[in-house]
């Protein structure tokens, strides 16, 4: 099995580098949370501070060190978003049609981008769920959902996103 297939052909520089250094989950969030604006990379990070709550420390740390005390303006990445909730969507058991309707696009868009994706083939990963609620889809999509997906997973018995923390939370002096 394969897991949903994030393109980097179509990330933008800057969400590749995310992705590399935290995950590309992490990296749609960072997208979709700071796309379109200007961001500062401060040298000391806090636990309030917006990137740490997007990413969470660990990674907030690696990917503040990349741009430390610098000021950058975060990509939209509207396409490549728009490639991955596509996709996630078909995964998650929504009809085409509500696909084009809950992305804002053709339905014909839709199949283009659903070229060749084979829905069985995927291992269904935390983000999916995250993008089904987020175009608000109903309980009936998610149970399908989990009802393809490994059932032994907490994130799919109960359909939460996101999990609970894990481990003891890291203090920042």
């Amino acid at each position: 099995m394969r897991t949903l297939d994030y393109s980097p052909d179509l990330m933008p520089e800057m969400i590749k580098t995310v992705s590399n250094l935290s995950s590309p989950s992490l990296a749609v969030r960072f997208a979709r949370t700071f796309g379109g604006t200007k961001i500062y990379f401060p040298r000391v990070l806090y636990t309030a501070h917006p990137i740490v709550r997007c990413l969470g420390i660990r990674a907030a740390m690696r990917v503040a060190a990349v741009w430390v005390r610098e000021a950058k303006e975060v990509p939209t990445a509207i396409f490549y978003l728009r490639w991955i909730d596509v996709r996630a969507l078909e995964v998650a058991g929504v009809n085409r049609t509500e696909i084009g309707q809950l992305v804002g696009v053709s339905r014909r868009h839709v199949n283009r981008l659903l070229d060749g994706f084979k829905p069985d083939d995927i291992a269904v990963e935390g983000i999916v769920i995250e993008i089904a609620k987020h175009y608000g889809v109903n309980n009936r999509h998610l149970r399908h959902l989990a009802a393809v997906t490994d059932r032994s997973s907490p994130l799919q018995q109960d359909f939460g996103w996101p999990r609970a923390p894990q481990g003891k939370p890291i203090t920042i002096g």
